[in-house]
């Protein structure tokens, strides 16, 4: 049913989404044309810096709509009118969820692909071509220096943290969402204040345990353990760093989760 859901879902962003994605597409094609007719003049700078400008504009437009497309999915079809006929389908509360998150994690993934795309088609060339020496440079010389078992995990752990991210991401709004249902009037305003305040909360939290570290007093032995420590064990820092910063998104994650399906289940209240 899942499947189901998310074939729906998908069917739906691209009537939303596949024009702007298009239109980037596009522009980038322009862009580079107009590059084919480089010189001095006044009138091709002006050309040039509006069609760059216009570029720029394009994909900010696609990242922003990509984003406001999938908060409201999650929005109209579950707690709008389209939730009356949403909720009467033999599906359970964790598979609308699901589904909603797994759609948009993969929309916003295609964007970004299509972002890449239209990158390379603007800047094609040498501009292209150094950029790509210069990446396959820079993960060269880590490979080398961290060794290339090393290196293919970091790769790895640094892709699972970016989805677990951008699925948290994507959680994070559907609870300030759901929460927001709960209130009587003014919902969507309830939700952004949620979100709003639970930035701050979250900003206020973090800036008292940096004010705490930093009025720690360690001793130099105490300093110069860990620093040779973290030398000796640079390898296995770095990987520690990056499953840390997965189990502590995930468990966040899950907690946004949480939060959806039970408001969901015992206190849906749908406009």
């Amino acid at each position: 049913m899942v499947r189901k859901l998310i074939k729906h879902e998908l069917i739906s962003y691209i009537r939303s989404l596949l024009p702007i994605e298009l239109a980037l597409i596009g522009i980038a094609v322009v862009l580079r044309f107009v590059q084919l007719f480089e010189n001095d003049s006044t009138g091709y700078d002006i050309l040039f810096g509006s069609s760059v400008f216009v570029f720029i504009l394009a994909i900010v437009v696609c990242l922003v709509l990509t984003f406001i497309v999938a908060i409201q999915r999650y929005y109209k079809n579950l707690f709008k009118s389209e939730g009356y006929l949403t909720f009467t389908l033999p599906v359970t509360h964790h598979e609308h969820i699901l589904a909603k998150l797994i759609t948009a994690v993969l929309v916003t993934l295609v964007t970004f692909v299509n972002v890449i795309i239209s990158v390379c088609i603007a800047t094609a060339g040498e501009f292209c071509a150094e950029l790509f020496k210069a990446i396959f440079f820079i993960m060269g010389e880590i490979s080398e220096k961290a060794g290339s078992v090393h290196f293919a995990f970091y790769m790895i752990e640094l892709v699972i943290l970016f989805l677990i991210v951008l699925f948290t991401e994507y959680l994070l709004f559907y609870a300030c969402i759901t929460l927001g249902q709960t209130f009587k009037k003014n919902r969507v305003v309830a939700a952004v204040g949620i979100y709003f305040a639970y930035y701050y909360i979250t900003q206020i939290l973090a800036t008292i345990m940096i004010m705490i570290l930093t009025t720690i007093e360690f001793t130099g032995s105490f300093m110069d353990v860990i620093e040779n420590f973290i030398m000796a064990n640079a390898r296995g820092v770095l990987h520690g760093i990056f499953v840390f910063g997965i189990i502590i998104t995930a468990v966040m994650g899950f907690v946004y989760y949480l939060i959806c399906h039970k408001v969901i289940g015992k206190k849906l209240n749908i406009e």
